[in-house]
Formats: structure tokens, C-alpha cells, sequence
């Protein structure tokens, strides 16, 4: 699992630094940015009866394209601790804790904004 996570992240962090390069003659200030975060999930359904609220923390990334559009991607860990349940003839019983690890990519468009006209 770890090994997996830093693959995607060391992949995500040469992306974004080899666009950052691309774009030198740009100002890659305003080009790109990338930090990190902290998240939380709650479980649904049959998970919510198992496991608690999920935590996690990763890192995000924009790079911006031409006009308003943008490509994103963020990577994370995210952990969900077991709960102890009541198992028919059984008794109580620990469910194992449930990680996983998110990775997201999409497109983002910031629409033209027209400037704000005040008339007297």
C-alpha cells in the first residue's frame, strides 16, 4: 500500500514539475500550483454499521491551460478505523480497519467574467 502510494505521488510531483518547466517562459506562479491537504469521509450504508469516519491527507495540484481551462489531480491516503460489532452466535468482534487511496483527475474551466460596469 505504501509502496503504491509513493509511486502515484513521486508520478503526480514529476507531472507537475515537468509542466512547470514547459511553461518557464510563462509566469509559473500563476501557471501552476500544488500543496497539501487534510480530508475527512464518512462512511454510508452497510460501511457506516463497520467503520468510523474516515481521515486522511494528500496532495493536490493545478495546472493551468489555456483560456480558463485548468487540469487538476490530487492523491491521498485515507483511513476508515473499525468498529466493534455484534456478531449473531458469535459475540462482539473487531472489524479490521478499511485505507484507501484517492486519486482524482479532471478538467476545471473558470468562465470569462465581465467587468462590473457602475453607471452615475
Amino acid at each position: 500500500m505504501k509502496k503504491t502510494f509513493s509511486i502515484i505521488t513521486g508520478m503526480l510531483l514529476v507531472l507537475c514539475l515537468s509542466s512547470n518547466l514547459s511553461h518557464a517562459q510563462l509566469n509559473p506562479l500563476k501557471r501552476f500550483s500544488i500543496g497539501p491537504f487534510i480530508e475527512a469521509g464518512i462512511p454510508t450504508g452497510d460501511l457506516s454499521d463497520t467503520h468510523n469516519t474516515g481521515i486522511g491527507a494528500g496532495l493536490g495540484a493545478d495546472i493551468k491551460l489555456i483560456g480558463g481551462l485548468a487540469v487538476t489531480g490530487s492523491v491521498s491516503y485515507m483511513r476508515f478505523g473499525g468498529k466493534e460489532i455484534e456478531v449473531p452466535g458469535i459475540g462482539a468482534a473487531k472489524v479490521d480497519a478499511l485505507q484507501a487511496v484517492p486519486v482524482r483527475v479532471g478538467l476545471k474551466y473558470k468562465f470569462p467574467h465581465s467587468p462590473v460596469i457602475c453607471e452615475t
